[in-house]
């Protein structure tokens, strides 16, 4: 999706639980009619089947008004094939978005800690384009439990990360 960095930045995120994922998104949306993107922070299904998702993409395309969504892998994708599923309906489970200046990291916690290699991949992000970075977010579907996500607290820290977003505790 194309987003236009001239306007003025607002997003929504909705997560927690899959039944009634939609309908917290349709009211953020009509909250901030504006919102530059949306994302469903996870536990986007209840059963991660094929027929799951597509009531879930269809309710989403019906929407009256909305701008670009994302979507994070959850823990109901995240087990037995709901993952190929999830990857089928989404591809890439870890992502990032520029925005003028502001940069947006989509990590993936879903199996329980966002992995070494998702930390990597946006360190060197950041090694190449991280002057031009003014504010920096992550989003995940977990909230850190305390003391835990050792790696994504340090990353954070390091990269003076404003704050991370997560879809439910």
């Amino acid at each position: 999706p194309r987003l236009d960095p001239a306007r003025p930045l607002s997003f929504v995120e909705a997560g927690g639980e899959a039944v009634g994922l939609v309908d917290a998104l349709k009211r953020g949306l009509d909250d901030e009619p504006g919102a530059s993107f949306a994302l469903l922070a996870g536990d986007l299904v209840g059963t991660p089947k094929p027929h799951s998702y597509d009531l879930l993409l269809d309710r989403v395309a019906a929407l009256p008004s909305r701008p670009p969504v994302f979507c994070l892998r959850g823990r109901h994708e995240a087990g037995a094939d709901g993952g190929r599923i999830y990857a089928e309906r989404f591809g890439r489970r870890v992502f990032h978005l520029m925005y003028g200046d502001c940069l947006f990291l989509f990590l993936d916690n879903a199996d329980g800690e966002v992995s070494q290699p998702q930390i990597a991949a946006f360190d060197r992000l950041l090694d190449v384009h991280g002057e031009g970075c003014r504010r920096i977010f992550a989003f995940v579907h977990r909230r850190p439990e305390p003391g835990g996500e050792a790696a994504l607290v340090d990353f954070c820290k390091r990269r003076r990360v404003d704050a991370v977003i997560a879809g439910c505790a």
